[in-house]
């Protein structure tokens, strides 16, 4: 099943590994789903970290690591423009 994580999953998920949107970001993220990250999203998590949450700017980037490997950016979601 595909799942469209929410910018908001992502930020909370990053802060808190024990917390519920952590554990429902690792189910999305497991087999056999397939989690589906918008750029946007992305976007959004260091507009947020960048401006509420500086001083864990590396935890981010540490949690968004293994997202771009399980996660994949999902562009065949979207047909190019002909």
């Amino acid at each position: 099943m595909k799942v469209l994580i929410d910018a908001n999953i992502l930020i909370s998920a990053a802060l808190s590994s024990g917390s519920t949107p952590f554990l429902a970001y690792a189910k999305a993220v497991t087999h056999p789903n397939h989690a589906v990250v918008c750029e946007q999203n992305i976007d959004e998590l260091r507009r947020v970290f960048n401006r509420k949450f500086p001083t864990k700017l590396y935890a981010m980037e540490r949690f968004l690591a293994p997202s771009r490997v399980c996660a994949m950016w999902q562009t065949d979601l979207y047909s190019e423009p002909q």
